[in-house]
């Protein structure tokens, strides 16, 4: 690579990370991105990250052809990457084609929808246009903030210096035992700032407070008990906690696992066990029972995987856990621990009475629309033809991702993104460049699990910032892999 282009390519690197590195920070606190100024900071980041990949690209076209591929995997895995970036060309292409090909536009001020005769029903189309058009420029900007959050994470060659020596010219593992630089400042950040964040809501939640950052009102959920932190909703709150405390855990296992190999004293990450802590009461004492419930279930996943794969420490492991548990349920029951209960008491009669009611209704959209489904963004408006009177109560969301995603996306469009979803979770059991260890991908794969969990009674999936913290675990996700020629005794970075 030439000196100017070396050059670019640093700047737009140091860019890349200092742009993640605002978003992560940004997203939960400008009240859970939920609001249209919020939406489209995102949005810009995440285009100005997709400019910087291409700058990237460039630079290394430049280069020699054996330095130009930054990223050495197997056969299988380069295949694994096109097809996941063909499905993401397609899926947020999908939302376009819907939204330019609309069949109807819903009139906010009248009330009532336009519809369109020149449309094509063989082709995804929309009965909302404006609700698709501003979804495709949420699932554009996140696309391009997957690939290059990806891109900087396999190319992080300043971890390890022996590794940029080596590209290209070995075939023999580098013997790099703890997680790249690149990898570890992203994690920090994400834990300092989720720890900043439950402490907030805790403070806020203990004060009685009913202002969002004691400073905004909010239009709905004005209970202090229904707001948690920066989110107006409980359960929004409860479900970033619970994608975030996982992935600390899975990075706690990765550095311990490191500083016993190289029988050092790596202390500084010792600090996260009562992060991990502080962090994972927060869905309890949210009083989100779906949140309490994932915590649980999260808990007792974690716990086994933590067991397996420290097992010189299983003893004092054993017991740390247990008292990580025990400090849990105590925070539970000294906040609002009888008010968790009461809401579990009515929640079977909640369920059926409400949520159910509305998931029937909701199916008849399902019914007849199978196929391209009624539009990307478009359940809101469209929801209202399908009630059986002006009384039955209208949702702005379904509380049910899972089927609110395969009404307005159809059965084509969920297969699409279940797809990308499966390449993602397939990308570690296939040979590549840098090799992370099982537990902390099993760590990430209980924070997605969890997510999908609360997907079913909630809407995870419709808030930005709970949406944009799925990706970048994602991200994380497919830039990592195993290595079929090593076992877990052996080196973090492969160069296959």
């Amino acid at each position: 690579m030439s000196q100017k282009a070396d050059s670019i390519h640093r700047c737009a690197d140091v860019s890349t990370a200092a742009l993640l590195y605002f978003m992560i920070v940004f997203t939960p606190w400008a009240f859970g991105t939920t609001q249209a100024w919020s939406i489209w900071t995102m949005n810009l980041c995440g285009y100005v990250l997709g400019c910087l990949l291409v700058v990237k690209w460039i630079c290394r076209w430049q280069s020699e052809p054996v330095i130009a591929e930054a990223e050495q995997t197997s056969h299988l895995g380069g295949w694994l990457t096109r097809c996941l970036a063909v499905l993401t060309v397609v899926i947020v292409g999908y939302c376009l084609c819907a939204a330019v090909n609309a069949r109807a536009k819903y009139d906010l001020e009248r009330l009532a929808f336009e519809y369109y005769e020149n449309y094509l029903p063989w082709l995804p189309h929309s009965y909302d246009r404006d609700r698709s058009f501003a979804l495709f420029w949420n699932y554009l900007g996140l696309a391009l903030a997957f690939w290059a959050i990806r891109d900087w994470l396999v190319n992080d060659r300043r971890s390890h210096p022996e590794a940029a020596q080596y590209l290209g010219r070995t075939r023999e593992p580098i013997q790099v035992w703890a997680p790249p630089q690149r990898l570890t400042r992203l994690l920090w950040v994400l834990v300092i700032n989720g720890a900043l964040l439950a402490m907030e809501g805790l403070i806020q939640r203990a004060d009685g407070g009913a202002k969002l950052l004691w400073i905004m009102e909010t239009r709905i959920n004005r209970e202090a008990t229904s707001q948690f932190g920066p989110y107006a909703y409980r359960s929004n709150a409860a479900q970033y906690f619970n994608l975030l405390w996982p992935a600390v855990l899975g990075f706690w296992c990765w550095r311990e696992q490191a500083a016993r190999r190289e029988r050092g004293d790596a202390g500084t990450h010792r600090i996260l066990i009562p992060l991990i802590v502080l962090i994972a009461v927060c869905p309890i004492i949210s009083l989100s029972r779906a949140g309490a419930i994932v915590t649980l279930i999260n808990v007792i996943a974690a716990s086994a995987v933590v067991m397996l794969s420290v097992r010189r420490l299983r003893r004092r492991m054993a017991a740390g856990i247990g008292i990580a548990i025990a400090v849990i349920v105590c925070a539970t029951l000294f906040f609002n621990g009888s008010e968790l209960l009461k809401r579990f008491a009515t929640s079977s009669k909640d369920f059926y009475e409400g949520r159910e009611l509305t998931y029937q209704t909701a199916k008849g959209m399902l019914r007849d629309y199978p196929v391209f489904g009624t539009g990307p963004g478009t359940f809101e408006h469209v929801f209202q033809l399908y009630r059986k009177n002006s009384d039955e109560y209208w949702p702005a969301q379904l509380h049910n991702d899972w089927l609110e995603t395969a009404i307005t996306f159809g059965w084509l469009g969920f297969g699409l993104i279940g797809a990308a979803f499966l390449l993602i979770l397939a990308a570690w059991f296939i040979p590549g460049q840098i090799r992370a260890p099982w537990a902390f991908i099993a760590m990430l794969w209980i924070s997605l699990a969890g997510c999908l969990i609360h997907a079913r009674v909630d809407f995870p999936f419709q808030i930005y910032s709970t949406l944009f913290f799925v990706i970048l675990l994602c991200a994380i996700l497919f830039s990592f892999s195993k290595s079929h020629r090593c076992t877990d005794a052996e080196p973090a970075l492969i160069l296959a």
